[in-house]
């Protein structure tokens, strides 16, 4: 397990590398996580300020910049608010949530490139990368695997699937869509290869209070879960584009 998910890779290989693209991922989810303790994004958000590696400064530059792209749609900085979330959650009662919404907006993120720093300039703003965080570390996999000289396998990180190649008798991979009503359906299935198929949906994290279902994809607007849709997929090579689509269509 990374990324609070279930975390699954196929491939056809000469050579176990099982440990090797475990341990991967579970060090990019440690140094990506708001909480895992010791974490550079942890420690960011804890002190104020962090010394990053090149890659998590790139991620975070990358991640800013959709945030431009998709204004109020996809957003690092809306943290607080699902902090926020998670206490409601914890304590079983909906709160205020006004004061949490002052802390919200990348203007309270500050991040230099060229030393790989970055700081909080803003009381009590936090980051979370869970929006982009799954897409990436697929990217990142992908990657270490090709160097590794794999050239089929079939990655899902907890609903960011990637298929590098094809299968060994030479078809595409097949993936299936979850019907986010009834989640042991599939809506339909893909043939990919290539390609990274990402879903944003309401069905898996969720909690209930009073009989109201919340689930985990802040809307920046009203500063709770988006209530548009239900699932939102989006099929593009760039895993770590399209987990933040999926994120800013859903929203």
């Amino acid at each position: 397990a990374a990324f609070d998910t279930v975390c699954t890779v196929t491939t056809y290989s000469k050579s176990d590398n099982t440990l090797v693209y475990t341990d991967f991922l579970e060090a990019l989810s440690s140094r990506l996580s708001a909480y895992d303790d010791g974490g550079e994004i942890y420690t960011l958000n804890k002190t104020g300020s962090a010394e990053l590696s090149p890659d998590t400064t790139g991620l975070l530059c990358t991640a800013i910049s959709y945030s431009g792209f998709f204004p109020e749609l996809f957003d690092i900085s809306v943290n607080p608010l699902c902090e926020l979330w998670t206490e409601f959650k914890e304590r079983g009662k909906v709160g205020d949530i006004s004061q949490a919404t002052q802390r919200v907006g990348c203007d309270g993120i500050y991040v230099d490139a060229d030393k790989n720093f970055a700081e909080i300039t803003k009381d009590g703003a936090s980051v979370t990368l869970g929006a982009i965080a799954k897409g990436y570390a697929s990217d990142a996999l992908v990657d270490l695997m090709r160097k590794n000289g794999e050239t089929s396998a079939l990655i899902n990180l907890g609903g960011s699937i990637y298929a590098l190649g094809k299968k060994e008798n030479k078809s595409d991979w097949r993936v299936g869509i979850c019907d986010p009503d009834f989640t042991e359906n599939s809506l339909l299935t893909l043939s990919i290869s290539d390609t990274a198929v990402v879903t944003s949906g309401d069905y898996e994290r969720y909690f209930e209070i009073d009989g109201k279902r919340y689930h985990h994809i802040i809307d920046r607007d009203t500063a709770r879960p988006a209530a548009y849709f239900s699932s939102v997929t989006v099929i593009t090579p760039d895993s770590g584009l399209a987990d933040a689509l999926s994120t800013a269509l859903f929203v």
